[in-house]
């Protein structure tokens, strides 16, 4: 309500206006106090939302941390395996190597051939080399070479 100070005399109201003053008065301080409630309240919520988001984010840190984990984790037994794998064929080709070296010191170890046997060799060698096989192509045709390139001792 306006205060109307005419020359510095009092002003009287009806109880009606005074009753109407305090109605509008205590009105507006209800209407302050639901504004500072519901700002109160808005920011309690946004607070929350954001704890909300916080969290969530945290989790899914969590979560991203122990796929990573989990995935390192299979790398490195697959890596392990793989190295296993590959030291059990190295051992696996290091015994048949072994197991042929030990076949050819066991027919070296059973002895040099006598000088009958050495003879024999030689002969049979001889007559392979005059005999020189007929050479024939992949379809099995025979092969001519031309006279430059034969043999002329016959």
């Amino acid at each position: 309500m306006k205060d109307l100070h005419l020359d510095g005399n009092a002003i009287f109201y009806s109880p009606n206006k005074v009753q109407q003053a305090r109605n509008a008065q205590a009105e507006k301080e209800e209407a302050q106090r639901l504004a500072r409630a519901a700002k109160e309240e808005d920011k309690i919520r946004r607070q929350q939302e954001k704890e909300e988001k916080q969290c969530l984010i945290e989790e899914r840190k969590r979560i991203r941390a122990f796929n990573k984990s989990v995935r390192m984790q299979e790398a490195e037994e697959k890596r392990h395996r793989k190295e296993e794998e590959k030291a059990a064929k190295q051992a696996a080709i290091q015994l048949q190597n072994d197991i042929k070296q030990a076949n050819k010191d066991k027919k070296k170890a059973i002895g040099p051939a006598t000088a009958k046997e050495k003879e024999d060799i030689d002969m049979k060698n001889v007559q392979e080399v005059e005999e020189t096989p007929i050479t024939v192509n992949r379809r099995g045709r025979q092969i001519r070479l031309p006279e430059r390139f034969r043999d002329t001792k016959n």
